[in-house]
């Protein structure tokens, strides 16, 4: 490798070296070990010269080589495990990420799109609901602006809401993926037991668009949907949101 690539892979932005990391099937499986060796044991093997040669490592570890703080290894945790959400991706995926990684201009605005998201998530698991929807987009379930809402929404949500989101439209509209309500979990033995003492919560999926609000009447919620108390409106189900769901695997869309 002559010095100017050299010094080209190093100047990589975070966000291409990603998309780069992911498109490459060898930095790809090098990134996945790494994912799931580290854990705990990270910050001792960040400099390992193995995974040092992996295009996102190397880019990140050389913006924090002064030392790592504890942000920027709670954002290689999310870093890791968004790429560990790509291990199991068909045929479609791997055509198409290395047919749209082609475009440098491709790969800057989504890698951009995708460390931002990732830098601000409030809590580790959301990169894991982030890499199934970048698989959707990758494999044009959904669209770019669709991907953009997606991963927006990510970062305005309460991920632990989403269970009382998921018996919404469960109750609603929607079947669940078998195995959902297993006796063993009680937080999965009634949804609408669940939504009622919970229904407060879907207030704030209705200002991200995962639930609509019909106005022009003041009624409980909806016929089927046990809310204790009148609601200025009528919380409804929503495509956007079921299509948000079916993403995540949280609910099947007939």
């Amino acid at each position: 490798m002559n010095n100017q690539n050299k010094k080209n892979e190093e100047d990589l932005s975070l966000g291409t070296s990603l998309i780069k990391t992911i498109s490459e099937a060898g930095m790809k499986d090098t990134a996945l070990n790494l994912a799931e060796v580290l854990n705990d044991k990270l910050l001792e093997n960040i400099q390992n010269e193995t995974f040092s040669k992996i295009p996102i490592i190397k880019s990140f570890y050389s913006l924090v080589k002064t030392g790592l703080a504890v942000r920027d290894y709670l954002f290689m945790k999310k870093l890791l495990l968004f790429i560990s959400g790509c291990k199991n991706v068909d045929d479609t995926f791997k055509k198409n990420i290395e047919d749209k990684s082609t475009n440098l201009e491709f790969q800057q605005k989504l890698g951009e799109e995708l460390i931002n998201a990732l830098s601000m998530f409030d809590q580790i698991s959301k990169a894991e609901a982030l890499s199934k929807i970048f698989i959707a987009y990758i494999k044009d379930e959904i669209n770019y602006q669709q991907f953009s809402q997606y991963s927006y929404i990510l970062q305005n949500i309460d991920l632990n809401n989403l269970i009382i989101l998921r018996e919404f439209y469960y109750s609603e509209k929607y079947h669940p993926q078998p195995g959902f309500y297993l006796s063993s979990d009680p937080d999965m033995l009634d949804s609408k037991h669940q939504v009622k003492q919970n229904w407060h919560l879907l207030q704030g999926f209705i200002t991200v668009g995962l639930i609509s609000l019909e106005l022009g009447s003041t009624t409980k919620v909806s016929s089927s949907f046990p809310v204790p108390i009148s609601f200025p409106g009528k919380l409804k189900c929503n495509n956007f949101g079921g299509k948000f769901l079916q993403i995540l695997d949280l609910l099947k869309l007939e």
